[in-house]
C-alpha cells in the first residue's frame, strides 16, 4: 500500500492529472497566435488574430520579421509573417508584370491591357463596313478606330480569315457572333465608317467661307443619297465638314506657305534631318579655311548688329503686324472690350460678361465655337468672360472638359485671370484674347452694360 501510495505521488502521476485547459493571458500587438487563422478558431482569437495581421500589414514596404506564435504552452513555434497587399475584397494582389491578379476566394481575375486572344464581333462588323467603304486595308488601318489599336499585319490577316472562311461551316461562331450583334450596335458600327473619297469631294465643294448650317447639309445629303451611305445625317456631314475646313481640304482653300518652305525649321526633327544630310557631313568634314572662316564671322557680327536694330525698330511695326493678324484698331471700337480671335473668327466682347459655348435651338450663348472649327466636344455653356470693376477680366470654365489658358489648365468651377495676347484652348480650337487698353484705360468700360 505505502509502494502504490509512492508511485501516485510522483511526478509523472502529478503531471498525468494536470488540467489540460489553457490559461487566458494578454496578447500584445507583436504577436501573431497561429490558432487565430485557422478554421475551427472561436470568435476571440480570430478577431485578435486580424488585429495583430492589420498590424502587422501597415507598413508599406515588404518587410520580413520573426514572429513568437504560442500554440501551447509546451510547444513554442516561431514563424515568420511577410506584409503583403489585400485587395478591397480580402484577396491577395500579385502583381507579375503587365498582368494584375486579384486571388480571391472564387478564382482568379486578370485584368491586362495586352493584345486581345480573339477578334470581337463588333471589331469584325466594322472590319468589314470599312473595307468595303474604302478598299484599301492601309487606309483601314489608318482612319479606323477599332477597340484595340491592331498593326496593318494584324489587320491584314484577319481579312484575310474572313474573307477565306465559309459561313456555314466555319466552326469558331464568327459570323454567328456577328449576326447576333443587337440592331443598336450595328448602326453604331456603320456611323463610325470612315468617309470614302467621293463623299469627302462632295463635302470638298462646299466653300469654306459659307456659313455652316445643318439644313445646308442636309439639302446635300438629300441630293446625294446614292453616293453617301445610309447612315450618314446632315450632323455627321456638318462635323466631318468642319475638319476638313481645318485641315485646309475644301476645294476653295490653299495651304498657306510653310515657314520650313521658307529655310526656318519647324521642328526638332527638321532641324535634325539637317544634320544627318549626307551633303551637309560632307560639309562639316571639309578642309578649314581661314578665309571663309573670317567671313562668316563678319556676318554674324553684322547679323547681331541688324537683330538690335530691329528689336529697336519693333514698337514702329506694331501697327503693321496688328493690321496682319487682325487686331488692328478698326476692331477696337468704342463699343469693344476685348477681342478673342481665332483662326477664322473673330468675336467682339461688347458686354461686361460673355458666354462661351456651342448654340442650339434650347441653347443660346454669346461666343458660338461652331463657326471656327469642329465643336462637337465643346459643352453647351463651356466658360463665362466677366470683366471686374478693377478693370481685370477673369474665366470661368463652366464645362464638362477643362480650358488651357497660356497653357495652364483651368478645370470646371475654376477660374483664372485674362491677360492680353492670352491663349485659350478648347477642344483642338485655339484663340488669341486681345484687350482692348485704351477703353479700359480711360474708364469708358464703366458706361457699357
Amino acid at each position: 500500500m505505502s509502494s502504490d501510495r509512492d508511485d501516485e505521488d510522483a511526478p509523472d502521476s502529478i503531471e498525468a492529472t494536470r488540467s489540460g485547459r489553457h490559461i487566458r493571458r494578454r496578447r500584445f500587438d507583436d504577436e501573431i497566435v497561429e490558432s487565430s487563422l485557422g478554421a475551427g478558431a472561436g470568435a476571440g482569437a480570430q478577431r485578435s488574430g486580424n488585429q495583430a495581421v492589420s498590424a502587422l500589414l501597415q507598413s508599406s514596404a515588404p518587410s520580413i520579421a520573426p514572429v513568437a506564435a504560442i500554440v501551447k504552452e509546451d510547444t513554442p513555434v516561431t514563424t515568420y509573417a511577410m506584409s503583403v497587399p489585400l485587395s478591397p475584397q480580402g484577396g491577395v494582389l500579385t502583381n507579375t508584370g503587365p498582368l494584375l491578379s486579384i486571388v480571391c476566394g472564387d478564382g482568379l481575375m486578370d485584368y491586362s491591357d495586352e493584345e486581345p486572344d480573339e477578334w470581337r464581333a463588333s471589331d469584325d462588323q466594322l472590319l468589314i463596313n470599312a473595307v468595303m467603304q474604302l478598299r484599301d486595308l492601309e487606309l483601314v488601318h489608318k482612319g479606323t478606330k477599332f477597340s484595340y489599336a491592331f498593326s496593318y499585319e494584324q489587320i491584314t490577316n484577319r481579312w484575310k480569315q474572313l474573307l477565306y472562311s465559309d459561313p456555314v461551316l466555319s466552326s469558331d461562331g464568327t459570323f454567328e457572333a456577328i449576326n447576333e450583334l443587337h440592331p443598336s450596335t450595328v448602326e453604331y458600327l456603320e456611323r463610325k465608317m470612315p468617309f470614302s473619297a467621293s463623299e469627302e469631294a462632295i463635302l470638298a465643294s462646299v466653300g469654306a467661307h459659307q456659313a455652316p448650317t445643318q439644313q445646308k447639309f442636309q439639302a446635300l445629303l438629300d441630293a446625294n443619297r446614292k453616293i453617301f451611305q445610309p447612315c450618314r445625317t446632315a450632323k455627321h456631314l456638318l462635323k466631318h465638314w468642319q475638319l476638313l475646313r481645318q485641315y485646309y481640304l475644301l476645294a476653295d482653300q490653299h495651304v498657306p506657305v510653310a515657314a520650313s518652305e521658307k529655310g526656318i525649321p519647324l521642328n526638332f526633327s527638321d532641324v535634325e534631318d539637317e544634320f544627318n544630310d549626307p551633303q551637309s557631313d560632307a560639309h562639316l568634314r571639309r578642309r578649314r579655311d581661314l578665309d571663309v572662316d573670317y567671313e562668316q564671322r563678319q556676318l554674324q557680327r553684322s547679323a547681331r548688329r541688324e537683330m538690335k536694330r530691329l528689336e529697336a525698330e519693333l514698337p514702329l511695326w506694331q501697327a503693321l503686324t496688328d493690321s496682319i493678324t487682325g487686331a488692328h484698331a478698326q476692331d477696337f471700337d468704342n463699343q469693344t472690350l476685348a477681342v478673342l480671335r481665332g483662326r477664322l473668327v473673330r468675336y467682339l466682347m461688347r458686354s461686361k460678361e460673355i458666354s462661351l459655348g456651342r448654340s442650339s435651338r434650347d441653347v443660346t450663348v454669346d461666343i458660338d465655337f461652331s463657326l471656327e472649327g469642329p465643336a462637337y466636344k465643346v459643352s453647351r455653356r463651356q466658360a463665362i468672360i466677366k470683366l471686374r470693376s478693377n478693370g481685370e477680366f477673369v474665366f470661368a470654365n463652366e464645362g464638362k472638359r477643362p480650358v488651357y489658358v497660356d497653357g495652364n489648365p483651368v478645370l470646371t468651377g475654376n477660374k483664372c485671370r485674362l491677360n492680353h495676347n492670352s491663349v485659350v484652348e478648347l477642344a483642338g480650337l485655339r484663340f488669341v484674347f486681345l484687350v482692348n487698353m485704351k477703353l479700359i484705360n480711360s474708364g469708358q468700360a464703366d458706361f457699357i452694360q
